[in-house]
């Protein structure tokens, strides 16, 4: 017989107050600090804030590569790191063309840069070479944890690796076929 699995979905800290969770108590602890610190932290300020303008011109009209070009100008950003799949090394270069046109350095390494997938290798390189922001294209899962990890400096997705919806992986999530193929009955 198949055991049953818990899921908790929180949206609100309402959601919490009226839980009857024995942990409650201490989420709406951690939120409390987590609040205290991203006004503390200049770094987590300045993302909110730049995040808040972005997101106010872009209002649907702008794709996420260009959402991505306009945070790191925003952010004062002149180096931008791309990791990628080697599998997409076409889409990084027309990424990196599009980033050079706006007067950022660009720094990319494939994951094939010593053997086949080697995201610390990749994180360690743009390290290296100082980059202030790295965006990950098309890493394998797992892969794309371990370069979050490994990099000094932030990181941003892209593009995530997706043989069968096209890098699109929110459509298994949308489309009716996937979604039977998903969740299991």
């Amino acid at each position: 017989m198949a055991q049953e699995h818990e899921v908790v979905w929180l949206t609100n800290v309402e959601e919490i107050e009226d839980s009857k969770c024995p942990a409650a108590d201490k989420m709406l602890e951690m939120l409390e600090k987590a609040e205290e610190a991203k006004d503390r932290d200049d770094f987590a300020k300045k993302v909110r804030e730049v995040t808040a303008s972005v997101n106010a011109d872009a209002a649907g009209t702008w794709n996420r590569p260009m959402e991505v070009i306009e945070f790191a100008k925003r952010m004062g950003y002149q180096k931008i790191g791309v990791a990628f799949c080697a599998g997409l090394k076409d889409e990084a270069k027309t990424f990196g063309d599009a980033l050079a046109s706006h007067g950022f350095q660009v720094r990319g390494v494939a994951c094939s840069v010593e053997g086949p997938c080697n995201s610390v290798g990749q994180a360690m390189l743009l390290n290296e070479m100082g980059t202030e922001l790295n965006v990950i294209m098309g890493m394998c899962v797992g892969h794309d944890a371990t370069f979050i990890k490994f990099s000094d400096a932030p990181v941003t997705p892209l593009a995530v690796k997706d043989k069968v919806t096209c890098h699109n992986p929110v459509a298994a999530l949308t489309c009716n076929y996937q979604k039977k193929r998903l969740i299991k009955e």
